[in-house]
């Protein structure tokens, strides 16, 4: 599992493009709005995988090209410390 760290600041802008502000340290990022739906979809989700299906269903993108591009943005993104990797929460055990 992913989340934004806090502090940080995701805004789309003009509907095609967002940045990306982490106040604690400066930084920031311009992004497309491809990479703006891969981060709703990966902090939204329980893993990666399940964050690449939800995007999968709704794109003509092939699963592979969407795992790779997403693994590298999260690189970076945890890099800029932006996002940041939680563990799992236990589920419910009488599930």
């Amino acid at each position: 599992m992913f989340r934004l760290k806090d502090g940080v600041v995701v805004e789309e802008v003009l509907g095609e493009e967002g940045i990306i502000v982490n106040t604690n340290t400066g930084q920031y990022l311009r992004t497309n709005k491809t990479a703006l739906m891969m981060i709703e979809a990966v902090t939204r989700s329980d893993s990666v995988e399940t964050a690449v299906e939800a995007l999968a269903s709704i794109t003509n993108v092939d699963r592979s090209v969407i795992e790779r591009d997403m693994r590298s943005l999260l690189a970076r993104l945890v890099q800029m410390q932006i996002v940041e990797e939680t563990p799992p929460t236990p589920r419910d055990a009488t599930t």
